[in-house]
């Protein structure tokens, strides 16, 4: 019985006191993830203004969206596999700059062509922003208010 006490004494877990940075830290993520969505779904919004723009038809149209999931399910699992690789935050903020370049690419595309390429860049550039954000949570929510104690 002594023994079985002694070993518990060797590893004692402390509280500290919790900061709230934890809450900071998981808003970017978040917010991230919301910025994906919109720039997946946004471009319904604006579709009948570049079918217009463009010459395109709703058919023709069709191929800037199959490029852009086709990109984003071949580029999920190795953009993941690099977040684990070099760090979430690195990955996160190549994401999110991505995220910013096609979307004013998108805006300046000039045909069907240079629109779907685009799109495939982005879907490429935004795949594993929910793969990675999620290490990324998993990390920090490590009882990130608890510290062990080694007797």
């Amino acid at each position: 019985m002594t023994e079985l006490a002694d070993s518990h004494r060797e590893h004692q877990v402390v509280r500290v006191p919790e900061t709230g940075v934890r809450w900071k830290v998981l808003g970017w993520p978040c917010s991230l993830s919301a910025l994906t969505y919109i720039g997946r779904i946004g471009v319904i919004q604006v579709q009948d203004r570049i079918e217009f723009d463009l010459h395109l038809t709703p058919a023709r149209f069709a191929y800037t969206f199959a490029a852009f999931s086709r990109a984003h399910a071949l580029f999920e699992i190795p953009v993941g596999w690099l977040g684990d690789r070099l760090g979430p935050r690195r990955v996160l903020i190549w994401i999110f700059l991505c995220w910013i370049a096609f979307t004013a690419l998108t805006g300046a595309a000039w045909g069907l062509v240079s629109l779907t390429g685009f799109r495939f860049l982005f879907g490429t550039g935004e795949a594993g922003a929910f793969s990675t954000s999620a290490g990324h949570r998993g990390n920090g929510s490590r009882s990130a208010n608890e510290v062990s104690l080694k007797a």
